[in-house]
């Protein structure tokens, strides 16, 4: 089943199952009277700010801001009236779940509404959430004096699955009963048994369809100018993919050899960045993306001396009509690296075939960052280069 565009999940160690579960939804709060309203006041209050008045709520909680988009979960529980001095909601609900992808989970929810914006803390949890920890921020969008406040959320909660052992074999009286009559069957010889007679043997290759090759992004080139006494050509090749949001070149370096690539990445890659050593020998770095979605791991390629690149390639993806980088593979002359990232279903692109003496040594292209911490980052487009010895 295909992932909801909501979700995105990173696996943080593979030993432990350790995973977490980055959530985007909008919880729908309509204070009116039954039936259309979805909290009900079970406890009144005539102190002031209405200390101690208590509702029990049924929160709807949908895949987009409208609230007649999809409901994914429901918030079950209650919402107290605990300030003497002024208004603060204590709230302790389940986060129910609906939906095919995650029905029957819950998230256990604790925390405050005391003012525009804020956060609950993720307590527990069942189902595909087990043992959850983790944070709902959350801020009104939407609200109208007839009580009804839509309030979007954003939810980390980090998951632990624990790989349940075989149970064991409890011996019972039929079982003890069947395994001494097995024995004692086993005593006396069967009486010969003549063998079937052997039916011939006919094969038959099963036709499978054809997979459609991802279409290839097509290749740019661009010979770089250099100094004279620099001793290599350096040729830009791309970018593979769209020219969305801002530019990222190496701001005129001359790199002569590639040492490190690290990624960020989940559903798309967030971060490329890499070191290089530069034309003077002096170790430099660069990166592409902006910021990447908390929880997402680096993964790096360490070159190791007299390893060069020689081959980059990569897929594509399409995320809400928006082309994005989302996967990146390499090859050296020692050896091959990736895929970093998944594998896209939009489009593909590889670099052209090198010589002997050549060898990519940097990256340029396109990525959209603002830095938010819950803002989309992410690579549209990339780009190499390629260093070749100069002709004498």
């Amino acid at each position: 089943m295909a992932e909801p565009s909501y979700l995105q999940s990173v696996t943080l160690s593979q030993e432990s199952q350790l995973k977490e579960v980055v959530l985007h939804l909008y919880l729908y709060q309509n204070s009116q009277a039954q039936p259309k309203g979805n909290q009900c006041q079970i406890v009144g209050s005539t102190r002031p700010h209405a200390f101690g008045a208590t509702v029990v709520n049924d929160w709807t909680i949908h895949d987009g801001p409208s609230p007649t988009a999809n409901i994914v979960a429901r918030a079950q529980g209650l919402h107290l009236q605990a300030g003497m001095t002024a208004g603060n909601w204590f709230v302790c609900h389940n986060i129910v779940f609906t939906d095919d992808r995650f029905k029957g989970s819950t998230l256990n929810v604790l925390g405050n509404i005391e003012g525009q914006e804020g956060e609950w803390a993720i307590v527990g949890g069942t189902g595909e959430f087990a043992y959850a920890q983790g944070v709902v921020s959350y801020k009104p969008i939407t609200s109208t004096t007839q009580g009804k406040v839509t309030r979007e959320l954003h939810i980390r909660a980090l998951c632990i699955t624990l790989l349940k052992p075989p149970a064991p074999v409890v011996p019972t009286a039929s079982t003890v009963a069947a395994s001494s009559e097995m024995v004692a069957q086993a005593v006396v010889p069967p009486p010969a048994v003549p063998a079937p007679p052997v039916l011939p043997t006919r094969s038959e290759v099963v036709p499978t369809p054809a997979v459609p090759a991802l279409p290839v992004l097509p290749t740019r080139s661009e010979v770089v100018p250099t100094p004279v006494d620099f001793p290599m050509v350096l040729t830009k090749y791309g970018p593979w993919g769209p020219e969305n949001g801002k530019y990222k070149d190496m701001q005129n370096e001359l790199p002569q050899r590639l040492v490190r690539v690290t990624f960020f990445h989940g559903l798309y890659i967030y971060i490329m960045s890499f070191s290089y050593i530069d034309h003077s020998g002096v170790t430099k770095s660069c990166q592409l993306g902006g910021r990447p979605v908390s929880g997402s791991m680096p993964k790096e390629m360490n070159l190791e001396d007299g390893e060069f690149v020689k081959s980059v390639s990569g897929t594509t993806g399409l995320f809400d009509g928006d082309a994005r980088l989302t996967s990146v593979s390499f090859v050296t002359n020692l050896r091959s690296y990736g895929p970093f990232g998944r594998e896209g279903k939009h489009a593909s692109f590889s670099t052209p075939e090198l010589n002997n003496d050549s060898s990519i040594v940097g990256f340029f292209g396109w990525h959209v960052s603002n830095f938010a911490i819950d803002s989309t980052n992410y690579l549209s487009s990339l780009g190499v280069y390629v260093a070749s010895p100069r002709a004498t």
